[in-house]
Parts: structure tokens; C-alpha cells; sequence
């Protein structure tokens, strides 16, 4: 197999990228921002992409244990703001400037913070989301980060998470029914203030078949349509399994590609191609987790035809050391993590778009 992946960050520096449905990028795409696991604290690293440049945005103590074992992050994209989880507090950096982050937000007490966040285009509103520590509550909250105005958007008995707006259009709010993807039936939903004030699911996953067919999750909403890509994962008992596309509006979700070991997925800003990683070898027998060593395959798909192409491997290991590729913005490059085969370290790789 025929690979043009460089490094991007070495081992030694122990660095991740942001969450998929994340945007890392600031400075108009010039830069990423990445993660940095040490002993006790976790740093986060602005770093140039072409010259490598790099700025420290912040070290933080972590106690390594759910929640806090991360940091999670969202840039907006035009405004080069970011906010950060952090051991139950949001946090907000200017990008543009070397100061102290503001804290904009702290979870109430018998509150958890979920560590994924999200950020509008715009740098004016965040969602984030909680669960209530004795009770089986969950929250989506909606923050004006101008007036500090909360507004709760989502009270659930269930596990609710993975909030992130719709970049083509940030009303839309996208999360999800977490759990078991064997057991949820429901997991792509919706918010928005009037269309879908109470929210909506978005993918029926069973059809009409009282047996589960699909088990699907990791969701990332689209720059180009009220639309999400997300995947149908190898455990399914029926397929088609591999990356779908799914609306907010009415029309039925499509099958874009079918995998057997889909994971992970990101899409271009112009909704033209998506990547995605695997779940194990894609030319090892089986499905899903089978076979998967610590293996996790890089693929581009064409989002029109389907067709797609195997760009890299890579090693898999624990949060944050997934896969989880990304294009940058311009779409010509992907950058993923690979984990260090056998070890805890972790680095960051970028391989070329063959189609542009």
C-alpha cells in the first residue's frame, strides 16, 4: 500500500488534534491548534502549518481521570476565537492575542460538563452540554458569550451529547442519543427554535423492522446543506453499513459508501469529498472490531459516487489517540493521529488530497 503521509508533530511532543466535528483551525486556515498530554497538565499549542511556528495558548492541571482526562476545543472559524473544556469550566481564547483566556462559563454544582463544545462561525454563541451528578438528566445549554445569557435547549433522561451547530447554518444545532449504538435506535437529533423546538430524530435506524439494523454515531454536520455525515459501524446486524448522509429537513438519509469498518468521518467545506478512518485493517477479514489489532485506516470518499480511496495507516489506542482525520480547510490536505504502536504517545500526520 502506496502511502504519501509525513509527520506532522513527533512522538516526543504527545500532541492530538481537536474533535472531528470540531474546527482546530485559526488564523484563516494558516494554523491548528493541538492538544499536548504531559504527566499532570495538559497544554494547548498553536501551531503554523507550513512553518511549524508555534505558540503556547495555555498549560492546565488535569487529573487524568472522566471528565477532566482531556481537553476539548472549537475555533470560530471567522472570528479566531476558541473556547476550551477544562476541568468543569469553559474557558474562552482570543487567538489573535497573547492573553490570559476568560472563563465564560462554570458547570453548577452537582453538574458534570460534557468535554465536547462547540462554537459559532461568528465567536458569539457556544453550545455545551451536563449532566446532573445524583439524577439521570442531561442538558444542552445554548450561551450567548456577548450577554452571558443562557438558554436551556435540551432536558433529556438520557445520555445527551456531541452538540455541535450546523456550519452551513448555525440555528440548527445537531447532537446526540449516546450509549450502546446496539441498543439506541435514535441517536441523530436536531434543535431548532422554531422548526424543531423540542427536538427531532433525524435518522430512523430500525425503518420499519422492529430488530435494530443500523448502529450508528459519530455524527459531524456539513459546511454546504442542513446536513450531517455520519456512520453506520461494522456491529450492525443488518447493513448497509459505512458513511451516510443525513438531513435536518425531510429527505431520507442516502448511503454515500459502504464499509464495513467505518469510524470516524469529517467533510469538505464544500461537501465535494469526506475521510474517514476504520475500525481495524480495511483488507482484513471481517467487520467492525474484528481482525483490528491496532489498525486504523485513512480513507477519501467521493461524496457523489461513493468511490473511495485507502491514503494511510495508522495506529489506534484510547482517547485522544483515534484516528479522527480532518481536512483543512481548503480541503488539500488531511491531517489524523496515530498512536505509538505498543506505547501511550501520540503524533500528528498530514497527507495530501489525491483528488485536488
Amino acid at each position: 500500500m502506496t502511502t504519501h503521509a509525513k509527520t506532522f508533530t513527533e512522538f516526543a511532543a504527545n500532541r492530538y488534534l481537536g474533535y472531528p466535528h470540531s474546527n482546530g483551525f485559526a488564523d484563516d486556515g494558516a494554523s491548528v491548534v493541538l492538544g499536548q498530554i504531559e504527566e499532570t497538565t495538559v497544554s494547548l499549542w498553536k501551531m503554523h502549518r507550513a512553518s511549524k511556528e508555534q505558540t503556547l495558548l495555555g498549560r492546565f492541571p488535569i487529573d487524568k481521570k472522566p471528565p477532566n482526562k482531556l481537553i476539548w476545543f472549537d475555533v470560530a472559524r471567522d472570528a479566531n476565537r476558541m473556547i476550551a473544556s477544562v476541568n468543569q469550566s469553559i474557558l474562552l481564547f482570543d487567538l489573535n492575542k497573547s492573553a490570559l483566556p476568560l472563563e465564560v462559563f462554570q458547570a453548577p454544582r452537582d453538574w458534570v460538563l460534557d468535554q465536547l463544545l462547540s462554537i459559532t462561525a461568528d465567536g458569539q454563541r457556544m453550545v455545551i452540554s451536563m449532566r446532573h451528578g445524583m439524577q439521570q438528566l442531561y442538558r444542552g445549554l445554548l450561551v450567548d458569550l456577548q450577554s452571558g445569557q443562557i438558554r436551556t435547549i435540551v432536558e433529556r433522561p438520557w445520555y445527551a451529547n456531541h452538540f455541535h451547530f450546523s456550519p452551513f447554518d448555525p440555528d440548527w444545532i445537531g447532537y446526540a442519543h449516546e450509549g450502546p449504538t446496539e441498543k439506541i435506535p435514535d441517536r441523530t437529533w436536531v434543535w431548532h427554535a422554531e422548526k424543531a423546538p423540542q427536538g427531532k430524530c433525524v435518522f430512523d435506524q430500525a425503518s420499519d423492522d422492529p430488530q435494530l439494523k443500523l448502529c450508528v454515531g459519530h455524527e459531524r454536520w456539513t459546511h454546504h446543506d442542513v446536513s450531517a455525515v455520519t456512520i453506520a459501524y461494522g456491529v450492525s446486524p443488518v447493513g448497509p453499513r459505512g458513511l451516510y448522509e443525513v438531513f435536518a429537513d425531510d429527505r431520507p438519509a442516502r448511503l454515500v459508501s459502504a464499509g464495513d469498518r467505518d469510524f470516524h468521518c469529517d467533510i469538505t467545506r464544500d461537501g465535494r469529498w469526506a475521510v474517514l478512518d476504520t475500525t481495524g485493517p480495511h483488507d482484513a477479514p471481517g467487520k467492525g472490531w474484528d481482525n483490528a489489532a491496532d489498525v486504523s485506516d485513512i480513507f477519501i470518499v467521493d461524496m457523489k459516487t461513493g468511490r473511495r480511496q485507502f491514503l494511510a495507516r495508522s495506529h489506534l489506542n484510547l482517547h485522544p489517540r483515534h484516528a479522527h482525520p480532518v481536512f483543512s480547510p481548503d480541503g488539500a490536505t488531511i491531517y489524523y493521529n496515530e498512536a505509538e504502536s505498543g506505547g501511550e504517545r501520540n503524533r500528528v500526520m498530514e497527507v495530501p488530497n489525491p483528488w485536488i
